[in-house]
């Protein structure tokens, strides 16, 4: 090998080499060919391991895939169990008796209430009189 063959093999491993010396050494019928064998070599190396790249990059994806799908799931799960909750709870609070107005009347008056008492005395009395303040009418309502 020469110097040629050097300089074009550091080149095609990725290593910095001079322009220059690349230059001169591809202008050469055999500098090229030598360049295309080590590309052709590089290329079968390389398909062989694009192969194992790519099974390595499909099972990769695969787990990808199914980590996203346990993801997606747990959240349905987590969002399922919750209507589900709200439901129970729901249907739960429905079914308890409710208290009647009168009961809560009776729950919220004062322990030392004794009985029902007396509406105070009036401070002023309207007295209102049959076709002179309204007219009642059969069937009808007054005002209306």
């Amino acid at each position: 090998m020469t110097a040629m063959h050097d300089v074009i093999a550091a080149f095609t491993d990725g290593e910095l080499v001079d322009p220059v010396e690349l230059t001169e050494a591809l202008a050469r019928p055999d500098g090229r060919e030598h360049l295309i064998d080590l590309l052709a070599l590089r290329g079968l190396i390389t398909g062989q391991d694009l192969e194992n790249r790519q099974r390595a990059s499909v099972r990769r994806n695969r787990r990808a895939v199914s980590v996203v799908a346990r993801r997606v799931l747990a959240a349905a799960a987590v969002l399922a169990i919750g209507v589900l909750g709200g439901f129970v709870a729901g249907r739960r609070l429905a079914l308890s008796p409710a208290p009647s107005p009168a009961s809560a009347a009776v729950a919220a008056t004062p322990a030392h209430f004794v009985g029902p008492s007396a509406a105070p005395e009036p401070t002023r009395v309207i007295r209102l009189e049959n076709g002179v303040d309204w007219t009642e009418r059969a069937g009808e309502r007054a005002g209306g």
